[in-house]
C-alpha cells in the first residue's frame, strides 16, 4: 500500500501521469518478488536496524516540533501551510477513534505487522 502510493506520487512529480496497479506490478516483479525468494534474510539485517533508528529519529523530531508549537497558527512553519492543510490539534477529540481514517491507520498498521511478523516463516 506505502509503496504504491508512494512511488506513484514520486512518478506524478517526475512528470508521469501512471496508474496505482501498473506500479504495484511493476515493484513486485522488479524488487519485492526476488527479494522474498532469498533463502537467507540476514542480509537484511543492517537495513533493519538502519529502519528503526530512522523511525526513532522521526518519532524524536515530530515530538519536539510538537512541544515548540511549530505547527500552529502562530509557530514558525504555520503560515508556510495553505490553510486547509494546516493541522487541528485537539478539535477531534476522542470521536477520532471512529473516523475513516482511523479505520485506514488500524489497517496499515495490522497489514505491516502481519508481512513483518510473517516473514521468517515464509522463507524459512
Amino acid at each position: 500500500m506505502i509503496l504504491g502510493d508512494t512511488f506513484v506520487s514520486l512518478l506524478a512529480t517526475a512528470g508521469f501521469n501512471v496508474a496505482k496497479s501498473p506500479v504495484l506490478l511493476a515493484l513486485t516483479s522488479t524488487v519485492l518478488l526476488p527479494l522474498c525468494l532469498l533463502k537467507n534474510l540476514s542480509a537484511f539485517a543492517p537495513f533493519s536496524l538502519v529502519g528503526s533508528l530512522g523511525m526513532i529519529y522521526t518519532a524524536l523530531a515530530m515530538t519536539v516540533r510538537y512541544l515548540a508549537k511549530a505547527y500552529t497558527k502562530t509557530g514558525p512553519f504555520g503560515a508556510d501551510c495553505a490553510e486547509a492543510l494546516r493541522p487541528a490539534f485537539g478539535t477531534v477529540g476522542a470521536e477520532g477513534i471512529l473516523t475513516p481514517s482511523a479505520a485506514i491507520l488500524v489497517g496499515m498498521l495490522s497489514t505491516a505487522f502481519m508481512a513483518h511478523f510473517n516473514a521468517p516463516k515464509v522463507c524459512w
